[in-house]
């Protein structure tokens, strides 16, 4: 498990970070089931792991869920045992706030000018890490699974989306239930849950960070920081909950006196207001909202209230486990603890009854126009699939166990999978027996056939008759009971079924309420194969005329029981790769008994998915060939792209960025783009998609015992050194990007400099703690 606030690894029921000292609420295992059911689908799946009294099922968001923040994202670099492709995948919920709005000039004695007032943008949701697909909250800078940087994900793909996509029909939750795998498709893999929030993203005018239990702030021009709390929190080291700004930029909302469990006091004060205090609005809050019109909407315990800055609250919804505001800001989603979905309108406060059993939420477009979600089938381990629009509820279909929902140019497309014909098989169908056929000849050797008689002469003359057995008896006595023992193997495997579940693939048109078988026989849906955001679905299916066999006379020599231990996995090799788009599927000349995916990244503008092929059978493979499958046009065809490639960065507008040749001692290597070298050193687990022009941010000469190196930029296909020593930073624009350096480990402090496009740094202040944003 690692961090998500500095990306520093974590052990197993950790509640701290040791490096950033960040609250983890709790965790909860991947690779387990996304929701409770009844009865355990298979045996080999891990219960969801529950470590809170009041942690809710993992497709759900958290009751407290995050705020994200969209445009700024710190980033901290990661500890010396960091493996992006080697770690055990954990999904972590963490009750967090993070920054949100903008603020700019307000009225007032004292102002701000444009380029002194902190601003912020933010919305709320999950996003799943583009390296590992664990979920993650949107806000997260660095995946809690792998320690990958979500920048790309978190921001590299929306721009790209929104760029592509223009007019789409709005928010979508990627919900995935797991069905028994046989085939492993990468080197290690999880199920994944996963969410994309559109929200706004525009320019900051300035830096807000933490310092001594402090919030503080400072304008871009005028370096002058000035002092917005000074009761953060009881015990900072244990609790992180962001800042908010009014979309006019006049108000800033924020935390005072958090409390371990994440409760807090929620001021406000003008955001031109460099000195006193502000307005208490309410305390217990555990998360807020602010909406255009500078009234809150906020969640104290599990109650919902709305309120405006002279105190006016209404409490418009109870035991409420999770919400969404739309995009115009003009109603709320929500879901009780009872799972009854209702939308509220802010204006008049009366709620209206979506539906009932609310199992998982798949997906809302932006006003809730329509929404996708699964009902609990109480009869089995699936749910009941239904879309609602414009409150017409329609049932899609039952005994569902997998969903992909995908946005296709405002128009709603749903993948899922339903229950096929199983596969009856046994241990001995995979089992190439070259001993049958010499044992089917051996018989039972009789004993009087090889006894001999012989007369024996006695000392006074008389004779007796003596009848001996040939020594080739035993022999063959021997060869029959190995032979019979055989047979008993044989007759163990035979009874040792493998009920291998096949599931059939289906596309949903929600506009046209129509859908389509469109694959049978089915073993796994690829979810490891990152494709969110795009129209299209890897799945495999068995084919076991490929399957490599045992042979018999081997599992006679080894250790048979770990032999038969690995039968089922040799069953997985077994298959062959598909893609779906729409209703229309493909076969990708892949095979995957000789290759495993551990790396993979979307091409939006080029309608493909990068894939890296590496040697299964390598206990962590360092260098693989990467391959490119269309999804758009010329569906499912491969292309080798390069060889020798460690691990694929990001791909941004179309460029994919790269690393070879990368060193296991500190895990640098060569960056490419488009097979062009940029540079050498280059420390693989963090380039990061984050400028608005394209630029991609990374670090070199990378020192994991001190969690820093130099930052660097690529700009115009040229490799930029913007500062030694850096900690982490934070992205405003090319021209504004916020720096911790010097970082102390033992007292969690760094000097916090702005770097303005010269070399010269801007120093700002010293034993700074977090940039908030």
């Amino acid at each position: 498990m690692f961090c998500t606030h500095c990306g520093a690894k974590l052990e197993d029921g950790v509640r701290v970070c040791p490096v950033c000292h960040t609250e983890v609420e709790f965790f909860e295992e991947a690779g387990t089931p996304v929701a409770p059911v009844q009865e355990p689908a298979q045996p080999i799946e891990e219960p969801v792991q529950q470590v809170e009294e009041n942690v809710q099922p993992v497709q759900e968001p958290v009751e407290e869920n995050a705020q994200p923040e969209q445009g700024y994202t710190e980033y901290t670099l990661p500890t010396q045992e960091e493996t992006a492709q080697e770690q055990s995948f954990t999904t972590w919920t963490e009750e967090v706030t993070e920054p949100a709005q903008e603020f700019g000039n307000t009225e007032g004695t004292e102002q701000f000018s444009q380029d002194e007032i902190p601003t912020a943008a933010g919305t709320q949701g999950f996003i799943f890490c583009t390296r590992c697909g664990a979920q993650n909250e949107e806000g997260n800078q660095f995946c809690v699974s792998c320690g990958n940087s979500l920048f790309d994900s978190n921001e590299g793909a929306k721009k790209q989306k929104e760029k592509e996509k223009k007019g789409s029909a709005g928010t979508v939750l990627k919900i995935v239930i797991p069905i028994l795998a046989v085939i492993v498709l990468v080197v290690i893999g999880v199920f994944a849950v996963g969410a994309l929030f559109k929200g706004k993203s525009k320019a900051s005018n300035g830096i807000v960070y933490m310092k001594d239990n402090d919030i503080l702030g400072t304008g871009f021009s005028k370096i002058k920081p000035y002092t917005i709390c000074d009761h953060y929190g009881e015990d900072t080291e244990t609790t992180y909950v962001g800042v908010q700004f009014s979309d006019d930029g006049k108000y800033i909302f924020y935390p005072e006196d958090i409390e371990y469990d994440g409760g807090f006091e929620l001021h406000y004060r003008k955001a031109s207001n460099k000195k006193g205090d502000g307005e208490k609005l309410d305390s217990d809050v555990r998360q807020f909202d602010v909406l255009k019109n500078n009234k809150v909407v906020y969640k104290k315990d599990t109650d919902l209230y709305i309120t405006d800055l002279k105190g006016n609250k209404e409490k418009f919804a109870k035991s409420v486990s999770e919400y969404y505001i739309s995009k115009d800001e003009t109603k709320v989603l929500w879901k009780n603890d009872e799972n009854d979905l209702y939308i509220t309108p802010f204006k008049g406060l009366e709620k209206d009854k979506v539906a009932g059993d609310v199992y998982s939420m798949y997906a809302y477009s932006d006003n809730f126009d329509r929404i996708v979600y699964g009902e609990q089938d109480d009869t089995s381990d699936t749910v009941i699939l239904h879309t609602v629009t414009k409150n017409n509820n329609t049932k899609v279909s039952s005994s569902v166990r997998n969903v992909n929902v995908v946005d296709i140019d405002g128009k709603t497309g749903i993948y899922y999978f339903k229950d096929g014909d199983s596969v009856k098989s046994t241990l001995y169908d995979f089992i190439d027996d070259d001993m049958l056929e010499a044992d089917s000849k051996m018989e039972e050797p009789d004993m009087d056939d090889y006894k001999k008689t012989k007369t024996v002469r006695g000392f006074f003359g008389w004779t007796t008759t003596q009848t001996e057995i040939d020594d080739e008896y035993y022999e063959k006595l021997d060869e029959y009971r190995e032979k019979e023992s055989r047979d008993s193997i044989r007759e163990s495997l035979k009874k040792q079924e493998l009920d291998t579940p096949m599931s059939d693939l289906y596309y949903y048109n929600a506009d046209k309420d129509s859908s389509d078988k469109i694959a049978e026989s089915v073993i796994a849906a690829s979810d490891d194969i990152y494709t969110f955001g795009a129209d299209c679905q890897f799945y495999t299916e068995l084919d076991e005329d490929s399957l490599k066999r045992n042979k018999f006379s081997d599992l006679m020599k080894g250790d048979y029981y770990s032999a038969i231990s690995g039968i089922e996995e040799k069953i997985g090799k077994g298959s062959k790769l598909y893609v779906a788009s729409g209703k229309n599927t493909a076969e990708v000349d892949l095979d995957l008994s000789d290759v495993g995916i551990s790396n993979c990244a979307l091409d939006t503008k080029n309608g493909q998915v990068y894939l890296l092929a590496v040697d299964p059978k390598e206990d962590s493979p360092t260098e693989g060939d990467l391959y490119t499958v269309n999804y758009a046009k010329n569906l499912g065809k491969i292309n080798k792209y390069d060889t020798s490639v460690s691990s694929i960065a990001t791909v941004v507008d179309g460029d994919i960025y790269y690393l070879k040749d990368v060193d296991k001692k500190d895990n640098s290597g060569d960056l490419y783009k488009n097979k062009e070298s940029i540079d050498h050193d280059v420390y693989q687990y963090r380039v990061i998609d984050a400028g608005d022009d394209g630029e991609i941010y990374y670090f070199k000469d990378y020192d994991e015992s001190d969690y820093a190196g130099t930052f660097c930029k690529v700009s115009k296909n040229k490799s930029v050194v913007i500062a030694d020593d850096v900690y982490s930073f934070r992205y405003y624009d090319s021209n504004h990007i916020a720096l911790l350096t010097d970082h102390s480990e033992k007292h969690n402090t760094n000097d916090l400099k702005l770097y303005t496009g010269s070399k010269k740094l801007k120093d700002i202040d010293t034993d700074v703690t977090y940039i908030l944003y």
